[in-house]
């Protein structure tokens, strides 16, 4: 039915309703109970539109109006919605799924065109916009495939990938994937310790060094490469962002591993100096500029009239110079809209894609690769992209990774009793978290201050922090992803800054008493682990993430005395996870074993309280998006920036960069803020 509802006829655009049943018990005498004004449907239309309804016997028309819908996900459900189990749905959208438009059989005209043929017609844009996102993304699969060797390039006749589910695309994200015939990551009851609570069950703990044959796995589905080409500005019912967070610590991890054994001359600053730059975004945007992966991603969200375009048609190139040439009138004119798109970038043929929506892009894909094909299909489709994690002369993938150097340096020949000397006691520590070293030279490593001068045969454990960092990073987040709560993107990116910091692993070094077997010679550093200590102690069990949430690091301090928590404690609990890593021949599975109990915790109770960072945690309480409002001043190695709140009074933060300036600026605010509450 093709109905020119009173309103409509005065702006000429017909809307068009969908007949569901002819009401015979409503007529327009019928009483009319949208609005008490009138009393009516008759009345309604004469008094709003002075239009008169000649035949009030006529039954009413129950009706749904077909409306601008885009046919591709729940018209009720947000993706932030679908993540929320308690969201309350508004009134609006709860009425939405059922709501029904009543009209005046004279007042309408039947179109001749059936709605049945009319629903499935509309159907076909979306159609054809999902299977060219489909297919651009076996189009990626099979260039991997061919020169990665990374999956199937040609698939059998018979062979299907399994259906696809929207409202279940991230909801339920790994139960999902691995239905389709991906990956599933098993947990190795081996690596589970024979003293861990009984209560944790052999499923919560995640294997990481499952094998794939990667000469017949087919590799990831278009499904979940489509997916990590998809940007959340496509306002899809799934987008890249989970993907993200897995892939971006996989990549962390990789070139750490790479660089600590391939420059094994360089220091703790050195190595970090150089990751930064090797997963920094501007290089992974350069590395995809190069594989042309621009052109595969969907940014823009779908509107049929807008910004899809039927196969075969062009949009030509005078019809974009029209609105340039109209908007700049407006422009000159001083009518236009500064928030105003430039039309070139919101039709048909061009999207606005950013240098970190295609970096994130490529983390996502590297996630992509880490989950169906396993560590070393994750591994050589970044070598295909450019960013090798692989040493320039491994000719053999399948031993990455490569044995580490010998933690002993100087003269390896009378190194045993010297050893054996500086290792006294670490039996009991090896006691107390449940490994036993083969090379007692890794923990002596782990456990020696750059202050220490007495050792001698081994460094001190900077680099070993470096690598333990980026071990424990990728585990914690590993483990936060296959949690089967299937965190949201913004909750699993809170609980992996919360659960990874140099804060809560100086609590976890003290817990533990890392503390008791560091070697260091600082006098001050002894006073400051003595304050910390006593503080823990008088906490209560989780208590610490409210209490100590504000607490400053020495890297976002002025002064050495303003240090709440000495930076030591939780670099040596990064070293000794980097001291396991390398004495049980790299193996992932041996850290998690004896880090897992310790984090679990924690991670459990996080999970369900999870906490907000500081920055986000100023804006969303200050309600203002200009809390830093100066540029931030650079001198030397230090970052320095202000923020300000609402009587006026200024808080400078500090550090090696703006993140973590404006990080130590927003811890100073809020302890500020909470403390004048009171």
């Amino acid at each position: 039915m093709r109905s020119y509802k009173i309103d409509s006829w005065k702006s000429e655009s017909p809307t068009f309703h969908h007949v569901v049943q002819i009401c015979g018990s409503l007529t327009p005498a019928s009483a009319f109970e949208c609005d008490e004004k009138y009393s009516t449907y008759a009345e309604y239309y004469q008094e709003k539109y002075n239009v008169t309804i000649h035949n009030l016997k006529q039954p009413l028309v129950e009706t749904v109006q077909m409306g601008s819908l885009q046919m591709w996900k729940p018209l009720y459900l947000s993706p932030t919605e679908t993540f929320d189990e308690n969201c309350i749905l508004s009134k609006s959208k709860q009425r939405r799924r059922d709501y029904r438009e009543y009209l005046v059989p004279e007042l309408s005209i039947i179109h001749p065109f059936p709605s049945s043929f009319f629903f499935k017609v509309r159907c076909l844009p979306t159609i054809l916009f999902r299977l060219n996102g489909l297919l651009l993304a076996e189009e990626l699969r099979r260039s991997v495939a061919r020169e990665a060797q990374v999956g199937t390039t040609k698939l059998s006749d018979d062979f299907a990938w399994k259906t696809f589910y929207l409202e279940t695309s991230d909801k339920s994200l790994v139960d999902y994937f691995f239905r389709l015939g991906e990956l599933k990551e098993k947990p190795n009851n081996k690596i589970i310790p024979c003293d861990i609570e009984k209560d944790i069950k052999s499923n919560e703990i995640t294997s990481f060094e499952i094998k794939v044959d990667l000469k017949t796995h087919t590799g990831p589905s278009p499904n979940l490469i489509l997916q990590a080409l998809t940007a959340k500005s496509a306002d899809d019912e799934f987008n890249l962002e989970r993907l993200e967070v897995i892939g971006d610590s996989f990549l962390k991890y990789a070139m750490s591993v790479k660089i600590y054994i391939k420059y094994h001359l360089f220091d703790e600053g050195k190595l970090s100096e150089l990751r930064s730059r090797l997963i920094q975004n501007l290089h992974l945007y350069q590395k995809a500029k190069k594989k042309k992966l621009g052109q595969y991603l969907t940014t823009t969200p779908f509107i049929s009239s807008k910004t899809w375009l039927p196969p075969c048609y062009i949009v030509e190139d005078h019809v974009d110079e029209k609105n340039v040439i109209k908007k700049k009138k407006k422009k000159e004119a001083g009518k236009e809209d500064e928030k105003t798109e430039n039309p070139l970038h919101l039709y048909f043929t061009k999207q606005v894609i950013s240098d970190k929506c295609v970096a994130d892009s490529v983390e996502a894909l590297i996630g992509t690769y880490l989950l169906s094909s396993g560590q070393m299909g994750a591994l050589k489709f970044m070598a295909w992209f450019g960013l090798n994690p692989f040493l320039d002369d491994e000719v053999n993938y399948d031993h990455w990774p490569p044995l580490p150097p010998n933690p002993i340096v100087g003269d390896h020949h009378h190194h045993e009793f010297r050893l054996e000397v500086l290792s006294s006691g670490f039996d009991r520590f090896e006691k107390i978290i449940g490994y036993t070293f083969r090379n007692k030279a890794y923990l002596l490593q782990a456990f020696t201050h750059p202050s220490y001068s007495d050792n001698n045969i081994t460094d001190c454990y900077q680099r070993l922090e470096f690598l333990g960092d980026a071990v424990l990073d990728y585990l914690v987040t590993r483990q936060l992803y296959e949690d089967p709560s299937d965190h949201s993107p913004g909750k699993l990116t809170d609980l992996r800054s919360a659960l990874v910091n140099n804060i809560y692993f100086a609590s976890l070094a003290v817990t533990y008493k890392y503390n008791d077997f560091l070697k260091n010679a600082i006098s001050h550093f002894v006073s400051s682990d003595g304050d910390y200590i006593n503080i823990l102690k008088n906490s209560e069990d989780f208590k610490f993430f409210e209490i100590h949430k504000y607490y400053l690091e020495e890297m976002e301090c002025f002064e050495l005395g303003e240090v709440d928590v000495p930076k030591a404690l939780g670099d040596v609990f990064e070293s000794v996870a980097g001291a396991i890593y390398l004495d049980s021949g790299m193996s992932l599975d041996a850290v998690w074993k004896i880090y897992y109990p310790m984090i679990r915790p924690a991670m459990k109770h996080l999970s369900e309280h999870v906490p907000i960072p500081p920055v986000k945690e100023l804006y969303e309480l200050l309600k203002s998006q200009k809390i830093f409002g100066k540029e931030p001043v650079i001198k030397g190695d230090k970052t320095y920036i202000q923020v300000e709140v609402p009587d006026g009074r200024t808080f400078q933060g500090v550090g090696p960069n703006k993140k973590v300036a404006k990080r130590s600026a927003a811890k100073r605010a809020l302890a500020y803020l909470k403390n004048n509450s009171r």
